[in-house]
Order: C-alpha cells, then structure tokens, then sequence
C-alpha cells in the first residue's frame, strides 16, 4: 500500500523555471528517495506496450527526509482583527441562514471566540439544529429545531451592562402545522468579553492552534449564509426587523454583503469599518439568496438577489502543504509529461507534472493538448468504490486497484466533480492543488492513463511532439498554438472552458490542422479561477449525462458569469468544430 502522497504548485513548466514538490509520508516513514522519469505509456494493459518510464537526470534525485502533513477540509470566512472588532461589548450578531444538515451536530454561524482566553461568542445551531450562543462560559438556545432548506432569520443580542440575552429565529415561510419560530431571553453573566483574541469567522469556530497561518477550525456550518450584521448594542425588535430587510445596524461594527466580489475569495464590509475578509476552501458563490424570486436567474443581472455563500464541511480548494523541494529545469529538457517519482518502502508514488517547449520556440510541429480539465473534474473519483449502480454500469464487477483503496481510506484528499457534498449539494468546484491520487500511472482515470496511448504512439514513430495543457491554453488563448501545424487532443477532452473554444477555433480558422482523437469530448462548460491557478468550477444544468444537477436559478459560475452545462446548451454544438458529438 502507498504510504507517500504529492502535488506541485504548477501544472506545466518551461525549462529554466522552477516547480516546487510538496509532499507527505504516513506510516511513521518519514524519509523517501525521489528521482525524475520521463512518462512514455501509463497503463500495463497485456495488449498495449506496458509502463514505459524512462529516468531523466535532475537537481533532487536521491533520499529525502519527509514529513506527515495534513489536508484540512470545510470552507468558511475570516476576518482579520481590527480596531472595531475591539470595542465589542454589547453586540447584536444576525443573519439569514438556510441550513442543509441541521441536527448533524453543532455548527457555528459566526464566532469571535477564542479557547486560549474563553473569551469570544460563537452563534450556532445546537446538535438539534435550534439556534444557540455561546458567551464566555454561558449557553443559550431556543430549543426549537430550524427546517432543512429553509431561509430564515437568526439573531442574538447580549447587554454587557445586565448580562440579559435575547436569541430570535424566525423561518420566512414558517410551517403554520409546526411553526420554528421562536424567541428566548434570559440572562448570562454581565461584562463577560464579545471579542475574543482573534479574528471573526463565518461557518466555523476556533479550535485553538494555527496551520500555514490560519486559525485551526471546527464546527462547520452546511448551508447558505447571507447579509451578516454586527452591531455594537443589543438591539430591540424594531433594530432588528431593520437588518431584517438589508438594513445597517446602529452603531455598524460589520456589515457583510455577499453579492460583491462574486468569482474571487474576497468577502465585502460596507459598514465603513473596512472588516473585509475572505473565504478559505472556496465555498460556493452566486448562491440565490433569501430574496431570490425567480424573476432572475442571472447574478449578474441581480447581483442584490445573489448574496448567499453556500459553506460545506468538505470544501477543498488548496491543501497547503510546504514544499519539500524545488526543481529548476535545464534549459535542453524536451517537453512532454514528468514525474517525481517518490518510493519509501509502499507502493511508488508519482508526482505528475508537464513540460513545456521554450517559450516562442516550438520543439515541433504537433502539439499533444494534455486534458487537465477533465482530469482535475475526475480528481480522486470515487464513484466506482461507492455506487450501487457501477456493477451494471461496467457489466462486471468493478475491478479495485490500490489507488482506490488509498483514496477511500483517505477523505481528506477531497473528491471529484462526480459526486455530492455531505449535505447533497453537486461538488461544483475541483483543484489540483492536491495529491490527486487516480492521476498517476496504471490507475483508473482512464482520460490519464490512455493519454499515454497516444504519447507512445509518438515516441515509437520517433515524431516530436510537445505538451499544452488545458490550463495553459485557458490562460494564454490562442498564443499557445502559435507555431504548431498540428493538435492533437487527448482521448477524452470532455470539459473545457470558452477560452480554450475559442482559442482553438481561431487555430482551426488560420488554417491549423486539429486532430480529435477522443470520445465524450468538449461536453461540459468549465470555468478556470481568475486569481488561483489549478481551480476550475462546473455547473451541471437541466440536461446532459449528469450525476448531480444544480439547483434552478444557479447555473450561471461564480468565477466568470457564464452560463454552465453543456457546451450544445449553451454555445457551439462541438460538433461544429470536431465534425462529431457526443450524445449518450
């Protein structure tokens, strides 16, 4: 069994830069040998030519002292200490909520609260899902279970001077037959501390100690979070029907919209106390709000309608682990697709990664467009280890390799765009930034592994071929084909982003030559991330060969406004530009 897991910072490298290796051993083997091999085929079936590996020479080749380090799953927001913060005594903490696990334990809405002091208050649905607070070490709740998937309204208010506690819930569509509405007071110590010694978070609670500078976390809230309000007074009910509406609170200690800054990690104050933040393990965005009605279904035409965050205790967006080495490439090594290969004791690991031609000077005429995308949309797919239905589906009985063994012992390395979040909601969002385990040699991502069908191919006619990934062709357009006669796609490009359309369109149009040697191809619509390398977001709309499919009003992408689903939906037929299509 493999005992050594890593990822790179990159995707693709030219020669004479640099990519950084981070990995992690388990098992109490804290050391590895590492050296680099050039990939040729992947795949050890008996009738294709086997694993073909060849050793390149390279700056980190032998042994390695290693590390154990963790991946940290959950999404929720921080906001960095300021002076506002500081002044917090008596406080009214609200928001609209729409919980999807409610009674799946205890989950923080919003939480100053800092274990070192116990000082701080967490607002949070109790084990049975009814609202509670936290106040140094006082507790509250209204005892009266919030409905799944329902928007309702949260609030808590403490007088510092009498120690009086007010907690408010109220659904908007209450149930008249058993109505959730409900209001408690009473009273917890007088002049206990609002404001612990770290920042304010959304969706998750200080558990004490950092990691790769953050607050460790816990707690997790599942469900959407929209237009949070802090106070600095404990509001009456007037004030509070007030928020209620999108108001400010007076005196404003934070005032959080949601709707602004749609497509990257930045969250928006607008209280004018500049307590801006961000989300950490990108929750999802351009999310219908309390007050969607269903006249839009564009966010961008109705941003106002679009200001929820939907958090998930299993978003992962970066594991950020250190690097353990870097590797600068000489300036004469050919493109095509690398590996650290990294052995202690288990089953090898391979670190995969692609090299490019020197920049403006192509080594060939073809190009190999290696499909990124689409490998990172079956990122850690488990579905054949889970699904009682892929027995019928293959005709056989599944067939497990050691890499579905290590990934189904290992949740924390986060899964694909084939399957749902703990709360159902469709995974819309997959990374790189992550040991993806299936993109490895003789595993079951078969877009990876009969890639290596058609590289050999190439090397046995001794044809140069360089590498462009889709990720390089999403960034740089059209720039990235400039000098080749000749694409050739992979065996299964089925997600692809209008950047990459376009781009190769334009190829197609100056009389560039494309070779499409896939099935399932130029399917679904994706979006890159415009400031993080290596994320891409997929929504699965009302049609298409799909597990999950997203909720109305949401297929439009958070990270660019484009409409999701599939490309014959939504754009060019693909067989306009391959001659083919898929269609079941």
């Amino acid at each position: 069994m493999k005992t050594i897991a890593g990822y790179t910072d990159k995707i693709s490298v030219r020669p004479c830069e640099t990519i950084a290796f981070k990995i992690s051993c388990e098992g109490g083997r804290a050391e590895y040998d590492a050296r680099l091999v050039r990939l040729i085929c992947n795949d050890a079936h008996p009738k294709g030519p086997g694993i073909i590996e060849r050793p390149a020479p390279s700056s980190f080749e032998g042994h390695h002292r290693g590390r154990c380090q963790a991946i940290r799953l959950g999404s929720w927001a921080l906001i960095d200490r300021r002076p506002a913060l500081d002044r917090l005594s008596s406080f009214t903490i609200h928001a609209m909520v729409w919980p999807t696990l409610p009674g799946r334990g205890r989950q923080v809405l919003a939480s100053t609260w800092s274990p070192a002091s116990a000082t701080g208050f967490s607002l949070a649905l109790d084990e049975s899902g009814a609202l509670s607070i936290a106040l140094g070490d006082g507790r509250m709740t209204v005892g009266k279970p919030l409905p799944v998937r329902e928007w309702a309204l949260v609030a808590a208010n403490y007088d510092s001077e009498t120690g009086r506690t007010v907690l408010h819930q109220r659904p908007v569509r209450d149930d008249p037959i058993a109505p959730a509405t409900a209001t408690v007071t009473g009273h917890l110590p007088p002049r206990l501390r609002a404001q612990g010694d770290g920042p304010l978070l959304f969706a998750a609670e200080h558990a004490g100690g950092e990691e790769h500078g953050l607050p460790l976390v816990h707690a997790h809230y599942n469900g959407k979070l929209d237009s949070p309000r802090l106070a600095g007074t404990a509001l009456d009910a007037r004030g509070l029907e007030a928020l209620h509406g999108g108001g400010m609170p007076s005196p404003a200690i934070g005032a959080w919209d949601f709707s602004r800054d749609i497509g990257s990690e930045r969250i928006t104050d607008i209280s004018g106390n500049g307590l801006n933040g961000r989300t950490i393990n990108l929750p999802a965005r351009a999310m219908k709000g309390w007050n969607w009605t269903g006249q839009w279904h564009d966010w961008r035409a109705a941003p106002d309608h679009y200001g929820a965050i939907h958090f998930h205790d299993d978003d992962l967006s970066d594991a950020r682990w250190e690097s353990d080495f870097e590797f600068t490439l000489p300036a004469d090594l050919p493109s095509g697709v690398y590996a650290a290969r990294l052995e202690n004791g288990g089953d090898p690991e391979h670190v995969v990664f692609y090299v490019r031609a020197p920049r403006g000077r192509p080594g060939a005429d073809v190009c190999f467009l290696a499909s990124t995308a689409t490998y990172m949309a079956y990122a850690n797919y488990r579905v054949m280890n889970r699904s009682r239905l892929y027995e019928m589906f293959l005709g056989q009985l599944p067939e497990l390799v050691p890499a579905d063994l290590f990934l189904n012992e290992r949740p924390s390395y986060g899964d694909s765009l084939y399957t749902v979040h703990s709360d159902g909601s469709g995974m819309a969002i997959s990374s790189r930034l992550r040991p993806i385990v299936n993109m490895r040699p003789n595993t079951t991502l078969s877009a990876f592994n009969d890639d290596g069908f058609l590289l050999a191919w190439f090397d046995a006619m001794v044809e140069p071929v360089d590498i462009v990934t889709d990720e390089d062709l999403d960034r740089e357009g059209a720039v990235a084909l400039e000098g080749y006669r000749c694409v050739v796609t992979g065996n299964h490009p089925e997600y692809i982003s209008t950047t990459m359309w376009d781009a190769l369109q334009d190829f197609v149009d100056g009389r560039g030559r494309l070779m499409y040697l896939g099935g399932n191809g130029f399917y679904w619509r994706v979006a890159f991330h415009a400031e993080t390398p290596g994320i891409i977001e997929l929504r699965r709309a009302e049609d298409g060969t799909r597990p999950w499919e997203a909720e109305s009003g949401e297929y439009y992408m958070s990270f660019n406004g484009e409409h999701g689903g599939m490309w014959r939906r939504v754009g060019p037929a693909p067989n306009r530009l391959l001659g083919v299509g898929f269609s079941a």
